[in-house]
């Protein structure tokens, strides 16, 4: 092979170059197997290789593409595609308006090309904040959601090279977190203080009559009893409770809204067999324990669907009483012992966000859960 390199030479005429390479897959395969038993490699006719070349998809199980459809469109999460429609939408404006596809050619080693994939894309994202008025964080999400839609249909994303490296759009897209920030109040430190005059109305519950209202319904019903009394006669809000509860809860278990009313694309993290509540030896309440999963994503991996216990104390303080919350809240709203694990801990009452569920499975559906709420409601004479 040496002896032959060094003595061979490229013919030069380009045809003949290109008609010398042009080898059937089959020969090459034959010869890698002649070279593993140090045989000849069979010649075999191009017509014949042709043919052995086209795959045979009709012996496949029937719906084998549209799995591997499914398979390529769970990169993304549920919750992730309607922000991804709402990005092609936007992109397929902005590419109609300028009179081209919305599905872009490959760039390759072509400068001219890329530079002009490069200005649409720009424009484009000049466009969603100037003109659509979104902020510079969503405008590169959904950069970054069309790039890999693109990607998913045609195979390659626009504007990519794998020659040349884009020096524009990472400007930009800078240039945009900088100049249109978001408008949303960041997450900041906060005192518990702040839960003391949103429970003023009913504050008197977990101070005056506590020993009266929290003992444990198994050996006493009377506590129940007492509190729909009080709550009636002060003319309280159920759902006023529950919202608070859904707070106090946050900060003590330090979960996310996510985790603590999940939407019908977020899977059910805290449900009801998650929460239980621990006495003393008199039958006061004690403290509360909720499972809950750990937020780091590391302790997730190690401990995947495993649930770590947080505890939370009774008579915390004046400004903590998430404890007490909890127990109102399952003792007002009862689930029966079969229903405890596919119903959440935290279930709207009313003023539903559109497009979500009801925080409720299939066990527990909406109108069922609207006539308990009437039939407590009626009950305690309260309006909710």
């Amino acid at each position: 092979m040496k002896t032959f390199n060094a003595s061979w030479h490229a013919p030069s005429d380009p045809d003949s170059v290109i008609s010398e390479c042009r080898a059937a897959m089959s020969n090459i395969f034959a010869a890698c197997n002649a070279m593993a038993s140090n045989e000849l490699a069979p010649i075999v006719d191009e017509t014949a290789t042709a043919l052995a070349l086209r795959p045979d998809f009709s012996v496949l199980a029937p719906g084998a593409f549209e799995r591997v459809r499914n398979l390529i469109q769970s990169n993304y999460s549920k919750s992730s595609r309607r922000s991804i429609k709402t990005a092609v939408r936007s992109w397929a404006r902005h590419t109609a308006r300028l009179q081209v596809s919305v599905f872009r050619p490959n760039v390759a080693n072509n400068p001219t090309l890329l530079a002009q994939e490069e200005l649409i894309l720009m424009t484009w994202l000049e466009s969603l904040v100037h003109e659509q008025g979104v902020q510079g964080s969503t405008a590169e999400s959904y950069f970054s959601m069309m790039k890999g839609w693109h990607a998913e249909v045609m195979g390659y994303a626009p504007a990519h090279s794998g020659v040349f490296i884009s020096r524009w759009i990472p400007k930009i897209l800078r240039g945009l977190r900088r100049e249109f920030p978001s408008k949303l109040k960041g997450r900041e430190a906060h005192s518990v203080t702040c839960f003391l005059p949103f429970r003023e109305r009913y504050n008197h519950l977990f101070e005056e009559c506590f020993q009266h209202i929290f003992i444990d319904p198994r050996k006493s019903s009377s506590g129940i009893q007492f509190a729909k009394e009080l709550l009636a006669s002060r003319d309280i809000d159920l759902e006023e409770i529950l919202h608070q509860a859904v707070i106090e809860m946050m900060t003590a278990c330090l979960c996310r809204v996510g985790e603590a009313m999940p939407t019908k694309e977020r899977m059910l993290k805290i449900s009801r067999a998650d929460l239980s509540f621990c006495y003393t030896h008199d039958g006061f309440l004690q403290e509360a324990k909720v499972m809950i999963i750990p937020l780091k994503k590391s302790v997730r991996d190690r401990k995947f669907d495993q649930k770590v216990p947080i505890v939370i104390p009774s008579c915390a303080g004046p400004f903590m009483k998430c404890t007490e919350l909890l127990w109102l809240m399952s003792a007002l709203i009862p689930c029966k012992a079969d229903r405890l694990s596919s119903t959440p801990l935290f279930l709207r009452v009313k003023n539903l966000r559109a497009g979500s569920s009801n925080q409720c499975t299939h066990k527990w559906t909406q109108d069922r859960y609207q006539a308990k709420l009437a039939a407590l409601s009626s009950e305690w004479n309260i309006e909710n």
